[in-house]
């Protein structure tokens, strides 16, 4: 399974192997960048996309299939399980993501 954390804002805190593999990057190269490198401008851009991030701000797990893009520029799908991890108040400090290559 591939696994990144990622601040409430989307900054990438860390990342296991697979999920580096999977994108073709050294933790370095993606550790303090934003999660926006990881998929298509148009997709940044996007009103989901903002509420993905709203959501998970929020405490909200969300999941499902996104579309991603790696160092090479190769396009992925990704099924993708985001889950808000709270502090010791109880409010969202940082989110989960485990994600599979779904890419037919």
């Amino acid at each position: 399974q591939a696994i990144a954390e990622f601040s409430l804002g989307g900054v990438i805190l860390a990342a296991n192997e697979n999920y580096l593999r999977l994108f073709g990057y050294a933790l370095a190269e993606l550790q303090g960048k934003s999660h926006a490198m990881l998929v298509d401008a148009a997709q940044v851009q996007s009103a989901a996309y903002r509420g993905l991030w709203d959501c998970l701000a929020r405490g909200e797990a969300v999941s499902g299939r996104y579309h991603h893009v790696t160092k090479n520029g190769d396009r992925l799908w990704l099924q993708v399980s985001y889950s808000p991890i709270a502090d010791r108040d109880g409010k969202p400090a940082k989110v989960v993501a485990s994600a599979a290559d779904v890419t037919g």
